[in-house]
């Protein structure tokens, strides 16, 4: 994390998750999203770039050569 003036720069590497304790440790603050292949943003960024999800237990892909079962 790089704070400079107002604004703060986070870069998340892999599986890591960065956030922010303010107001004296009472509130935290999500700085980064977590890339989970369940998630369907992160299933269709995974797919539209020719990636496949082999295995998880909240999604079960279609492999089929068409897409339809």
């Amino acid at each position: 994390m790089l704070i400079v003036g107002d604004t703060c720069y986070v870069a998340n590497v892999g599986d890591s998750r960065a956030i922010m304790s303010v107001d004296g440790g009472e509130k935290i603050l999500m700085l980064s999203k977590d890339h989970k292949p369940e998630d369907e943003d992160e299933t269709k960024r995974i797919e539209e770039n020719g990636g496949r999800i082999y295995q998880n237990s909240n999604y079960i892909p279609d492999i089929s050569p068409n897409g339809k079962g």
